[in-house]
């Protein structure tokens, strides 16, 4: 009912601009480890409206890999087929496996990430496994992790060619792994190897909190059949064979969206697309506006988007979530944002207009309150929350974006190490919203970096009475194990917090410089809180820097 929109400028308070999760805050709080205060604004000024096209900037090189190692990638050629009847996927799933970890193998770990889902239907049935021709079982090890005992040892650098063949039900969520009356969102959902590290499987199960993957730069050729009114969002670009082709990638993830509309455009020699149902179009626009300068902004600081297309669907997300990342393909909650929202946002309609607009609209409706209801909401309210609305919605693209590079290209053990790529993102959202000198509800960023890094040193030097220390060295086990999914979260600020003091310690040309030659150097590889501090070590002290944030609960 249209009556929920004046609700929703006024009360609804959601920052955002995670990658999986938000937290919920009100615009008199703070968060818990800063102690910041309310941002005062006399007058809020709108970003330029979205229509006309953002000036096309020159294109910068693709980031490359350092070497030629395309020999060592593992390769998927996949063929998968959408039954919206039952809800479900059939795959045939043919992977070139190259043992690249050092020595001979007589099992593979692999990730059935959809069987975390089992109680609400999510589940893989594998139906066929062979390698190199021979019949093999899953066995479960621990979760969603199972092992694959090979016919025979696969030497060093030795190939394995593994088929399967399985089935997977897709549940009935909001999620970046489920399905609602118009989207399929197939995150994680491809069967994948697990990482071996230091002679060893990594055994790490999902779980739902944060981003609870690890996997390697490989090759993807994956063909799609849906049923008619569907259109795909994938990672990759969908090359003349009817195939979507993704090079140099961590993952492959697909929404598929019945009835949607697309709006395209490019950039920096990239596709943007963004997919939305119609009721989103505005948000949509505004999406297409940020993705642009995101992508224009993180490939001139960070070295050129290294693939052909970018793919944005705005699709449902479970409450307090503000968008998903894989490569070449974001999932972004649109929240309750609406066209009325936007409208009133860049000044296409007086809040005059739209009170009466509303006010006509439950009227006919049938739905009205007493008219003192909102005597108590002044207009500077109104706005105040639109404006909350709007950014909070450039926030989550960036950030997301962001992630492009940062475990995208540049990886890391999303399970151990959260931090490297979260508090790097959440550093960026700052970086971008400063240098596009967007108005943020709360307080800029950049401010809250500084903030949340003076707090960090305080309790460090037992200065605050009642300290909430954020421990970066925890892992998601540790966060659940402790009962505390909730500080986990923090990990965002804290970890932006440490990255804005190395960009204050060295200014912004050398910080410029450090941050290409960061991604460059670790560009479709992955990066451990030892080799994260060594890299930094070589263009500033940091050694209390990193004793401080890392060392300290150590």
């Amino acid at each position: 009912m249209k009556k929920t929109i004046i609700t929703l400028l006024i009360t609804s308070i959601i920052l955002s601009g995670t990658a999986c999760k938000s937290k919920t805050y009100n615009t008199k709080e703070s968060t818990k480890i800063t102690g910041a205060t309310e941002a005062t604004q006399s007058e809020i000024e709108p970003l330029e409206d979205p229509s006309p096209s953002t000036p096309l900037p020159t294109p910068v090189p693709k980031i490359e890999r350092l070497m030629n190692t395309s020999s060592t990638k593992n390769q998927y050629d996949i063929k998968m087929k959408l039954n919206d009847t039952d809800h479900s996927v059939d795959v045939i799933q043919d992977l070139t496996y190259i043992n690249d970890n050092g020595q001979a193998l007589s099992e593979i770990y692999f990730n059935l990430i959809p069987n975390y889902f089992d109680r609400s239907g999510g589940k893989v049935t594998m139906n066929k496994i062979t390698v190199n021709g021979q019949e093999c079982t899953l066995n479960q090890v621990e979760g969603t992790v199972y092992s694959l005992t090979l016919p025979s040892s696969l030497e060093k650098d030795g190939t394995a060619k593994i088929h399967m063949e399985y089935t997977v039900n897709v549940p009935n969520l909001k999620n970046r792994f489920g399905y609602t009356d118009n989207t399929y969102n197939l995150g994680n959902m491809i069967v994948t190897p697990a990482q071996f590290e230091n002679g060893k499987w990594l055994v790490e199960p999902y779980v739902d909190l944060g981003d609870a993957f690890y996997t390697k730069i490989s090759d993807f050729n994956v063909s799609v059949e849906v049923p008619d009114g569907f259109r795909v969002a994938s990672s990759g670009t969908l090359n003349n064979d009817g195939v979507y082709v993704a090079k140099d990638v961590r993952d492959f993830a697909l929404s598929i969206i019945k009835d949607c509309q697309i709006l395209s455009d490019t950039i920096m020699n990239v596709n943007v697309n963004v997919f939305y149902l119609q009721e989103n179009a505005a948000a949509a626009s505004h999406v297409m506006e940020i993705a642009k300068k995101s992508l224009a902004f993180y490939s001139e600081k960070l070295g050129g988007y290294p693939y052909d297309t970018l793919n944005l669907v705005l699709s449902p997300q479970a409450g307090g979530i503000g968008g998903m990342e894989y490569p070449g393909l974001v999932m972004i909650s649109a929240g309750e944002a609406t066209d009325d929202a936007f409208d009133l946002y860049y000044d296409r309609i007086t809040l005059e207009e739209l009170k009466e607009k509303i006010q006509k609209q439950d009227h006919a409706s049938g739905d009205s309150e007493p008219a003192d209801t909102h005597e108590t909401i002044t207009d500077d309210d109104i706005r105040r929350n639109t404006l909350f609305e709007v950014t909070q919605l450039s926030r989550n693209v960036t950030h997301e974006i962001a992630h492009q590079w940062f475990y995208g290209i540049v990886g890391n053990d999303e399970i151990r190490y959260h931090w490297i790529d979260e508090g790097m993102c959440r550093f960026m959202e700052g970086y971008f919203m400063d240098a596009m000198d967007i108005d943020d509800v709360n307080y800029p960023l950049f401010e809250r970096n500084k903030n949340v890094d003076e707090t960090v040193y305080a309790e460090y030097n037992h200065q605050v009475e009642n300290p909430m220390p954020v421990d970066l060295n925890l892992s998601l086990y540790d966060y659940i194990s402790k009962n505390e999914d909730e500080t986990y979260y923090d990990i965002y600020d804290k970890g932006a917090a440490m990255i804005y003091h190395m960009y204050s310690d060295l200014g912004p040309e050398t910080f410029a410089r450090a941050l290409k030659d960061y991604v460059q150097t670790f560009a479709f590889s992955e990066v451990t809180p030892e080799a994260f501090q060594l890299f930094w070590k070589e263009y500033g002290d940091f050694e209390e820097l990193f004793t401080v944030y890392l060392h300290h609960f150590e």
